[in-house]
């Protein structure tokens, strides 16, 4: 029953995409007519990789909710769940999945690996952003002064004079 390796590593070549497209339709349809009597068997868990293995990142993560629903939860479910919410873009998920299967199993390399790899890169997403974010107040304070340069120096700070009014002032003058 492990027909992820047979069926992709054996059998499609990955160019033929008519026929990986004709099996992906015909895995839904094996498990729409298979019988569930067996519990030491998860068909589901192998169609999810099946799916993962041809990048059907989705479909992947409903056949591990279901092998989880049937089966209980495992680390390396919880792992090959990782595995498709990173291939969706999903961090925050896929560092959640990695969490449940290190809470299963502290010691699994590969969740540990897979973890401390989107830890880096999330905080590199930062760093960047935080640099975009500097550089852009930069580019803006210095574009609010080029904006005054053409004004003589009196009539600048008259403006700043009229920016830095206080509110209630504004408000006396006002109501005069």
């Amino acid at each position: 029953y492990k027909f992820r390796e047979e069926i992709l590593d054996r059998i499609i070549e990955p160019q033929n995409h008519s026929l990986l497209t004709d099996i992906a339709r015909d895995m839904q349809s094996i498990w729409d007519n298979y019988y569930h009597l067996e519990q030491d068997r998860d068909v589901c868990y192998e169609i999810g990789r099946f799916y993962y293995g041809i990048q059907y990142y989705e479909k992947s993560l409903a056949f591990y909710l279901k092998s989880t629903q049937l089966h209980g939860t495992h680390h390396i479910t919880e792992y090959n769940k990782s595995l498709c919410h990173t291939g969706l873009g999903d961090t925050e998920s896929a560092l959640k999945s990695l969490s449940c299967s290190l809470e299963l199993e502290p010691t699994y390399v590969k969740a540990l690996e897979l973890q401390k790899q989107l830890l880096r890169s999330q905080d590199e997403r930062i760093e960047i952003s935080s640099a975009k974010n500097l550089v852009g107040k930069r580019h803006r304070e210095q574009d609010q002064s080029n904006s005054l340069s053409h004004l003589s120096l009196r009539n600048r700070a008259t403006l700043t004079h009229r920016v830095t009014i206080d509110p209630e002032v504004i408000t006396r003058r006002v109501q005069k």
